[in-house]
């Protein structure tokens, strides 16, 4: 395999990666309460933050070049220069979001909403010991309670 053929891999994995995470995501804040949705819109946000957080380098370039021009007295080149920047700053977001979002929602568990943990709960109460403790259970003392 050269490298070619690596790289149209390489994207379409980490592409199929970042979907599954999402409609794992999705299925999981369909069966979550409100406070464990908010909980993972939070951290979306967060994730939106670090990368607007990302953009700094690309304006300083922006910023840069923009002074160099200036300099050479080409206006043109600002218009040009700008255009390039904020395409390769898109494709850097893309390409960030697509690589930490499976990573960051890997371990997300759908919450229990309050009904089945109070049945959860119930039923662990009206569970009743059998014997003294559970290293003198024997086989005769389970008989014996089932005949009474």
């Amino acid at each position: 395999m050269n490298k070619e053929e690596k790289k149209p891999a390489f994207f379409k994995k980490k592409f199929k990666s970042f979907i599954d995470s999402l409609n794992k995501l999705l299925e999981i804040m369909k069966e979550n309460d409100f406070n464990a949705n908010l909980k993972i819109i939070t951290d979306l946000l967060i994730l939106l933050i670090l990368l607007i957080f990302i953009k700094v380098p690309f304006i300083l370039v922006r910023t840069l070049i923009d002074s160099l021009f200036a300099v050479i007295g080409f206006s043109l080149g600002y218009d040009i220069i700008e255009v390039v920047v904020e395409f390769l700053y898109l494709i850097v977001a893309v390409m960030m979001f697509i690589n930490i979002f499976p990573k960051w929602f890997k371990g997300l568990k759908s919450s229990p909403k309050k009904g089945e943990e109070k049945k959860k709960e119930e039923v662990v109460k009206e569970a009743k010991p059998i014997g003294k403790d559970l290293t003198s259970i024997n086989l005769s003392d389970i008989e014996d309670e089932k005949t009474k």
